[in-house]
Formats: C-alpha cells, structure tokens, sequence
C-alpha cells in the first residue's frame, strides 16, 4: 500500500471514533483535535516508510493557550508554527513506560488493528491524559514540583524548562525562584538556548497574570 493510501484509510477508519469526542481531523498537522476552553487537545500520528512497510507512531497533546503565547517566542520553534504548537505532548509509548510504541502497516487488515489499538488507548489512558493536563495546576504540579528531575513525558527538556517557567509564573503554586534557579542549572547544558531564557525569566519577573 502507498502511503498516501495508508493515511486516508486510516484517517478515515479513525474519523467516526474521534468525532463521537468532539474531535475534528486537521490533516495538514496529520491529526484529530478539540477545541477546549483554553486551547486545544489532539492525537497526532507520524507515518514512516520503511523496506516497504509504514511505521506508524502515535501522540497526544494538550495546548493551553496562555502558555505558548508567553513561551513559544523563546523556543526554537518555527514562527509559522506559533498557534499550532502544543505545550505539552508525548508518545503513546511514554505513556506506557516504554521508549516508544509503533504499529506496522503491512496491509488492510493491520489498518484496523491499528485503528482498534488507537481508539482503546484513548479509552483506557488518552482522554483521561488529555483530560488531566489540560488544567493548568495539573502541568505546573507535573513540571514544577520536581523543576530538577527530567520529566518523562517531556521530548525536549530545554523547551520543558521554558515553558515550565511560565506556568510556574501563571499557576504561583511553587515558589518562582526555586523553578527558575532549577530550570537554569538544566538550561546551561543548553547554551545556545540560555540567552533566552534568561530573557524570559526576567520577564515574568515582572509579570502579573491578573
């Protein structure tokens, strides 16, 4: 099967169980999302040809909105991707204690177990996941409670570190000093990232959430 043909069937096997949750495909981002008061949620899916078999990788997301529009100027992220980032996302695989979690494609009938193991997840772990992490003292508890210990959810640790320090300005449940003392001893394994985020730290110094 050709790719293009593998993320149709699969996109289109996986459009009813999504929309029954309020999730619409955004198939230039390959995936589902829903809207939130704050943002959004999504399942994002990343297709890999290899020795003539697709490898399939599966995500989940959360972007609350207040957060990415403090932080994501001070990533590395691309401008054009600004209102589309996700503030925090992991594998299917992290979720689960593992480095990753793939699906082969070989053929039709691996498109539906692909789309039975997808939906179960979400029902299982996903949603509630999603659900969590959408409130923001849930993702400051989960950064900022431990600033100094990776998190394991977390890709880039340096982009953690940034937009850890936000929330733990927008939430004032840890002290905000203890973070950013935390978060800068990490960031210096990431020069070319600490101008930055020293220049962000001395923003929110003088920011007020209210």
């Amino acid at each position: 099967m050709e790719l293009t043909q593998i993320e149709e069937e699969l996109f289109g096997k996986l459009a009813p169980f999504f929309e029954r949750y309020g999730f619409a495909q955004v198939r230039a981002f390959n995936q589902f999302r829903r809207p939130t008061d704050n943002g959004f949620q999504n399942m994002i899916l990343a297709f890999s040809p290899c020795n003539g078999e697709t490898w399939i990788e599966a995500f989940i997301g959360i972007r609350l909105d207040m957060v990415e529009q403090l932080a994501y100027p001070f990533t590395t992220g691309m401008q054009g991707f600004r209102r589309n980032s996700n503030t925090l996302v992991t594998s299917f695989g992290r979720l689960q204690g593992q480095p990753y979690k793939r699906f082969c494609i070989k053929g039709a009938k691996c498109l539906s177990e692909t789309r039975r193991s997808i939906s179960d997840f979400m029902i299982e772990q996903g949603f509630e996941f999603l659900d969590k992490y959408t409130q923001l003292h849930e993702i400051d508890h989960l950064w900022n409670a431990t600033p100094q210990e990776p998190c394991p959810y977390a890709f880039n640790q340096a982009h953690r570190c940034i937009r850890g320090l936000v929330v733990a300005r927008l939430a004032s449940q840890y002290p905000f000093e203890d973070v950013r003392e935390a978060y800068r001893k990490q960031m210096e394994q990431h020069v070319h990232l600490l101008p930055r985020f020293d220049k962000l730290a001395t923003f929110l110094e003088a920011y007020s959430p209210n």
